[in-house]
């Protein structure tokens, strides 16, 4: 099959305008990127599985990409409740769910609570478990949080943002710094921990997960495991925490292991 159309398309939910990807025909995957993200990192992955005989979807899920900033701080239900309403939008009543990070987060509540709508699960290292801050980060949010009192003065607020950033590049809290219109809606996502809803969870689930992942630790896919009755774990070798973007053939290869299984 020949993919001729990776344009994004745009309709609106309730009056909000919303973009996605869809190409192909066949069985629907529904795909949900990371933090910082959108759809057209997918672009390849879309490809490949539109050319095995899918349907694809792929939505900049809202303040991502070129879709809508959310008015208030969103949590995980909100995202949740707004993939169901694309789902119903667009007419995918079962769908094959894919998320990535931030979305293998929202893959899991909607998975645990709507098992109706997921036909199999797809889990590319999963914002899951949330971990204790490390002392570093619990020390420079202190720190943070000091700075910001003593650069309130009027002679220091014009280097208060330089310093602000450096001290969340220090404690690798990038993903904040850059948050903009979604800091309010980040500290909601990050205090949630889904691992509660795992054994809600009856899909037939693939964990996947690279083995030089820096972002969130690789023995979480054990801790999923465990909470998931159905799910198997496949490690890529030398791969890291965007494996979807880097190595779009092994993840699609994969995938489609599982979804040939009789």
């Amino acid at each position: 099959m020949k993919v001729v159309n990776l344009e994004q398309n745009i309709f609106n939910i309730e009056n909000l305008k919303t973009y996605y990807i869809h190409v192909g025909k066949g069985r629907a995957v529904l795909i949900l990127h990371g933090w910082q993200s959108f759809s057209g990192a997918w672009r390849e992955v879309v490809k490949l599985l539109a050319e095995k005989g899918f349907s694809v979807f792929v939505p900049d899920l809202p303040g991502f990409g070129r879709s809508f900033i959310p008015n208030e701080a969103w949590g995980i239900d909100d995202y949740v409740q707004f993939v169901l309403k694309f789902a119903k939008e667009l007419k995918i009543d079962q769908f094959i769910l894919l998320g990535h990070s931030f979305g293998g987060q929202i893959a899991i509540k909607l998975a645990a609570f709507y098992p109706e709508k997921v036909e199999k699960l797809i889990l590319c290292a999963p914002a899951a478990i949330r971990h204790k801050k490390r002392l570093k980060v619990r020390a420079f949010y202190i720190l943070a949080k000091i700075g910001n009192l003593i650069f309130s003065l009027p002679l220091l607020k014009l280097i208060r943002e330089k310093i602000r950033r450096i001290l969340y590049f220090l404690a690798r809290e990038k993903d904040y710094q850059v948050a903009g219109d979604l800091k309010e809606t980040m500290k909601k996502v990050i205090s949630e921990d889904t691992r509660q809803y795992l054994s809600k969870i009856n899909s037939e689930t693939l964990i996947l997960w690279g083995d030089k992942d820096r972002m969130i630790p690789v023995s979480d896919a054990d801790t999923l495991k465990n909470g998931i009755v159905t799910a198997t774990i496949k490690i890529i070798k030398d791969a890291g925490h965007n494996f979807p973007y880097e190595v779009p053939k092994v993840l699609v290869s994969e995938v489609l292991t599982l979804l040939e299984e009789k």
